[in-house]
């Protein structure tokens, strides 16, 4: 995931997921590399967003989304899924 969008940006109006789902992300986690990347890096902060994300589905759901996590997106996706157990 993009840190921009886990982080946000700062204002009130643009908190990030990390906040807005109460995520276990830690930015001061994040390594400090010799190249520029916009992807979140930290093992323990992928795990949280992921453990939010599968934590989330629930068995015989079904799951569809236009854009991720329902924000607007200047990219538009389109997803669906059954989540069973077994």
């Amino acid at each position: 995931m993009l840190k921009s969008t886990i982080e946000g940006d700062g204002s009130p109006s643009s908190p990030g997921l990390a906040e807005e789902l109460k995520i276990g992300y830690e930015a001061r986690l994040e390594p400090k590399l010799p190249f520029e990347t916009s992807w979140v890096q930290e093992r323990a902060n992928q795990l949280a967003i992921l453990d939010t994300f599968f934590g989330a589905l629930s068995p015989e759901s079904s799951y569809a989304s236009s854009t991720p996590s329902g924000r607007p997106s200047s990219t538009t996706r389109a997803g669906c899924s059954w989540v069973w157990d077994g």
